[in-house]
């Protein structure tokens, strides 16, 4: 299951639920990502992209847990996708050898 809040703390997260069946015991693990209103953003839209880089963080690392959005997410996150936009411009020119 995922989902989303847009509320004023631009909270974001993921559950995984597990349910039992026949008294076998289940599990549930949770994921967030915290930007807080009005240190990390003046509005949802903020708040939000920057609750995902900090959700994003925490996935990345195959962790369940929380983090707080850093200024440092939004700089790791930016390399990332240069680096994807890189890849993929090369791959359409034709510079990929097998």
């Amino acid at each position: 299951m995922k989902f989303a809040s847009p509320c004023s703390h631009g909270w974001r997260g993921r559950t995984n639920v597990t349910a039992g069946w026949g008294g076998v015991g289940g599990t549930l693990a949770a994921t967030a990502g915290i930007a807080p209103y009005p240190t990390h953003g003046a509005d949802s839209g903020e708040l939000i992209a920057r609750a995902n880089a900090a959700l994003d963080a925490v996935s990345a690392k195959g962790e369940t847990g929380f983090r707080f959005y850093t200024g440092e997410l939004e700089l790791q996150a930016s390399k990332r996708h240069d680096r994807t936009a890189s890849l993929f411009r090369a791959f359409q020119e034709g510079k990929f050898e097998m």
